[in-house]
């Protein structure tokens, strides 16, 4: 499943918000690996006659922050016309990866992803996503607030590209303490794994190469115990704490 991170800068707060800059940004939330961004800042002349929102209150805020920021708000002679870059997003979204299976964060998800949305339907463009395939950032840091904390802010603060990069390393890390990875154990042919857990409703995720084995338990048991017959290779055996409590019958080399 791929994650994508999605930062823009707007001048308002409304949904449809004229739209200065877009960021994404392709990471894994296991292992905070960042791979391809794009960054596309829009022409403000040109959204102005779609009529996208100027909030005052937005325009006060602006002015408030650190110099390097505030240049945000001046177009470059190279920023895009405001439906080019919806199309540029568009089009990276979709050479780096399916509409089915491309998680989309925002934070919050209403914000970033519901003012895109918006904006696209004002242009009569194709919304590049699915909604069931929106994440919140907000909602997953909150789970461990003492994280994002911890997490120092590198680059200029309001600058999409460095709070992507903000943003993917506080998710990784509390999607971490969430899911934290056990080892990878070569097993031989035709041997049975009794895997035994801690925690109700969650999985095992047991894999090799692309094909993955699922177990779960039910929400009235503490302990469940699945059991497997593997073939040869190198197997990654996972749950959402690191819980395995046996391992049995499995002739590990």
């Amino acid at each position: 499943m791929n994650n994508i991170m999605i930062d823009i800068e707007t001048l308002s707060s409304d949904s449809n918000a004229l739209i200065l800059s877009i960021c994404a940004v392709i990471f894994n939330i296991e292992t905070g690996e960042m791979g391809k961004h794009t960054y596309i800042e829009i022409d403000i002349n040109d959204s102005l006659k779609y009529n996208f929102n100027i909030s005052g209150d937005t325009l006060q805020w602006w002015l408030k922050q650190s110099n390097a920021a505030r240049k945000l708000i001046h177009s470059p002679n190279n920023a895009f016309k405001v439906k080019d870059a919806l199309e540029i997003l568009s089009k990276f979204l979709k050479d780096n990866g399916s509409l089915e299976d491309t998680l989309l964060w925002g934070n919050p998800s209403k914000f970033d992803l519901g003012i895109l949305e918006d904006a696209y339907k004002i242009l009569n463009l194709k919304v590049p996503w699915k909604y069931v395939n929106e994440r919140c950032v907000r909602t997953l840091s909150n789970l461990y607030p003492k994280i994002k904390k911890d997490v120092i802010f590198k680059g200029i603060k309001h600058n999409p590209i460095d709070d992507c990069v903000y943003q993917i390393e506080y998710c990784h890390k509390v999607w971490v303490e969430l899911f934290p990875p056990t080892n990878i154990e070569k097993v031989s042919s035709d041997m049975v794994f009794e895997l035994k857990l801690k925690i109700p409703r969650e999985f095992i995720h047991i894999g090799i190469s692309n094909n993955v084995f699922f177990g779960k338990t039910d929400s009235t048991e503490l302990y469940k115990e699945i059991n497997y017959k593997l073939p040869d290779g190198d197997w990654v055996i996972t749950n959402a704490k690191g819980t395995i409590v046996t391992l049995k019958n499995s002739a590990l080399k």
